[in-house]
């Protein structure tokens, strides 16, 4: 094996720097693309999350009384205010779950009302059984049946919730 001169040693040296260069350039273009594809992600799910706060305001607001004049029984109001409970916790679950915080955007009444128990759909069956036990319910069955069970018996509690503190109100 011949030994390399002093010049074709830089040169070697050389062509591995522009190689190295051109790799970190490819990775840095990368990175770029990935970032770029998150922002438009982000600036989408905002949306998104804009289009549902603005619609679970308007549910509330349809569940307190129909400006329209409709009627709206007391039964329908109640089940009404659960499901945006439901859906804003979810919300907040999907948000905390991507580490994005676009609640800062939210305005402060729509913040205050994130608050809520875990998603029942991303609760594991372990889960499910543990706060269908707590409840007293049956903790046994397909995943399905202990989200449902537990979905009936969220809401038979808002319900009480809601009549208690009706009751102590009057």
């Amino acid at each position: 094996m011949r030994a390399l001169s002093a010049n074709e040693m830089v040169l070697a040296m050389e062509q591995r720097s522009l190689a190295a260069e051109e790799a970190a350039e490819r990775k840095a273009q990368e990175l770029d693309d990935m970032m770029s594809q998150r922002e438009r992600n982000g600036a989408q799910l905002q949306e998104a999350v804009s289009s549902l706060e603005k619609r679970l305001c308007e549910i509330d607001s349809a569940a307190i009384g129909d400006p329209r004049g409709i009627d709206i029984n007391y039964t329908t109001q109640l089940e009404m205010q659960a499901e945006t409970t439901w859906l804003r916790a979810e919300l907040r679950d999907v948000l905390d779950a991507d580490h994005i915080d676009f609640r800062a955007a939210a305005t402060d009444g729509a913040r205050a009302g994130l608050a809520g128990p875990p998603p029942i759909s991303r609760m594991r069956k372990f889960d499910l059984a543990a706060e269908c036990s707590s409840y007293g319910i049956d903790a046994s069955g397909t995943v399905a049946e202990l989200r449902a069970r537990l979905r009936a018996e969220r809401k038979r509690r808002q319900r009480e919730e809601r009549d208690a503190t009706a009751a102590s109100e009057s």
